[in-house]
């Protein structure tokens, strides 16, 4: 694609995808916590979660569907585009999947999962919005 940006993000669903089905489309969106940090002028590190909103279209949302739900291990790749509204005067960028991979273990297999431990409630209303401007934005 010309003109088109790249991005991958690797880190855990925060919850299942919110799936759309419209006019024959599938659409699935789902944020993915990944975890990192940054020494502060101190040299103190610092611990930071960043929350990804992500888009998957057709036959990779219903794969998303199907496979994602909270706190699974994926690595994604896609393209960012952006958009505008001129009736609305706004814009932004949505971060479109093109693949995934699944790599969380079988349940068995899983210990220790409180490194992605993440603050439900907040991240919970941050994730409801995230999914209401996206579909007031995609109605419009």
């Amino acid at each position: 694609m010309s003109g088109s940006s790249g991005f991958f993000v690797s880190g855990r669903v925060v919850r299942a995808p919110h799936v759309i089905r419209k006019d024959g489309r599938v659409v699935a969106l789902y944020t993915v916590a990944c975890a990192g940090g940054y020494r502060d002028s101190s040299g103190t590190f610092q611990k930071r979660t960043d929350f990804i909103p992500l888009v998957s279209l057709g036959t990779q949302a219903e794969a998303d569907a199907t496979y994602l739900a909270k706190g699974k291990i994926v690595s994604v790749r896609g393209v960012i585009e952006s958009w505008f509204d001129p009736e609305q005067s706004r814009g932004g960028i949505t971060l479109k999947v093109k693949a995934i991979d699944y790599l969380s273990p079988s349940p068995a297999l899983l210990h220790d999962e409180t490194d992605a431990e993440v603050d439900d409630k907040a991240e919970q209303v941050a994730h409801d919005a995230w999914v209401a401007d996206y579909c007031a934005a995609e109605s419009s």
